[in-house]
Protein backbone atom coordinates (compact mmCIF):
# COMPACT_ATOMS: atom_id res chain seq x y z
CA UNK A 1 0.00 0.00 0.00
CA UNK A 2 2.91 2.57 0.71
CA UNK A 3 4.40 2.09 -2.50
CA UNK A 4 1.05 3.67 -4.08
CA UNK A 5 0.63 6.46 -2.08
CA UNK A 6 2.04 10.16 -2.23
CA UNK A 7 4.10 11.06 0.32
CA UNK A 8 1.68 12.41 3.54
CA UNK A 9 -1.03 9.50 2.12
CA UNK A 10 -3.15 7.93 4.64
CA UNK A 11 -4.23 4.13 4.71
CA UNK A 12 -7.46 3.45 6.72
CA UNK A 13 -8.13 -0.62 7.54
CA UNK A 14 -11.51 -1.02 9.20
CA UNK A 15 -11.58 -4.74 9.94
CA UNK A 16 -13.73 -7.42 12.52
CA UNK A 17 -10.74 -8.25 15.20
CA UNK A 18 -10.01 -11.11 17.34
CA UNK A 19 -10.01 -9.27 20.75
CA UNK A 20 -13.32 -10.68 22.09
CA UNK A 21 -13.59 -14.57 22.89
CA UNK A 22 -16.88 -14.84 20.97
CA UNK A 23 -14.70 -13.60 17.80
CA UNK A 24 -11.84 -16.03 18.49
CA UNK A 25 -14.42 -19.01 18.51
CA UNK A 26 -16.08 -17.91 15.39
CA UNK A 27 -12.42 -17.43 13.83
CA UNK A 28 -11.74 -20.93 14.37
CA UNK A 29 -15.37 -22.41 13.14
CA UNK A 30 -14.53 -20.21 10.12
CA UNK A 31 -11.36 -21.81 9.24
CA UNK A 32 -12.67 -24.82 9.14
CA UNK A 33 -16.00 -24.06 7.50
CA UNK A 34 -14.73 -21.39 4.91
CA UNK A 35 -11.56 -22.38 3.31
CA UNK A 36 -11.50 -19.18 1.86
CA UNK A 37 -11.39 -17.46 5.61
CA UNK A 38 -7.46 -17.22 6.66
CA UNK A 39 -8.19 -15.66 9.74
CA UNK A 40 -8.86 -12.58 12.39
CA UNK A 41 -6.14 -10.51 13.59
CA UNK A 42 -6.33 -8.67 17.19
CA UNK A 43 -6.05 -4.97 16.68
CA UNK A 44 -2.92 -4.39 18.37
CA UNK A 45 -1.40 -6.86 15.47
CA UNK A 46 -2.73 -4.71 12.52
CA UNK A 47 -1.55 -1.66 14.28
CA UNK A 48 2.01 -3.91 14.18
CA UNK A 49 1.22 -4.53 10.47
CA UNK A 50 0.72 -0.90 9.43
CA UNK A 51 3.54 0.35 11.28
CA UNK A 52 6.04 -2.58 10.20
CA UNK A 53 4.46 -1.92 6.57
CA UNK A 54 6.30 2.19 6.77
CA UNK A 55 3.34 4.28 7.87
CA UNK A 56 4.07 6.74 10.37
CA UNK A 57 1.58 8.25 12.93
CA UNK A 58 -0.17 5.14 13.50
CA UNK A 59 -3.14 4.90 15.99
CA UNK A 60 -6.58 2.56 15.98
CA UNK A 61 -9.73 3.04 17.32
CA UNK A 62 -11.87 0.16 18.56
CA UNK A 63 -15.55 -0.06 17.67
CA UNK A 64 -18.27 -2.67 19.02
CA UNK A 65 -16.95 -3.55 22.51
CA UNK A 66 -13.05 -4.59 21.00
CA UNK A 67 -14.66 -6.62 17.98
CA UNK A 68 -13.84 -4.60 15.13
CA UNK A 69 -10.91 -1.81 14.65
CA UNK A 70 -9.97 1.06 12.51
CA UNK A 71 -6.45 1.28 12.09
CA UNK A 72 -4.93 4.71 10.53
CA UNK A 73 -1.16 5.36 9.33
CA UNK A 74 0.27 8.31 7.08
CA UNK A 75 3.01 7.04 4.62
CA UNK A 76 6.43 8.91 5.80
CA UNK A 77 7.45 11.80 3.41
Amino acid sequence: MARVLAPGGRVAIADGTSDRLPARLADVVLRRLDHSHIRLHRAAELVALVTGAGFADVSSKSLWDGGYAIVTGRKAD
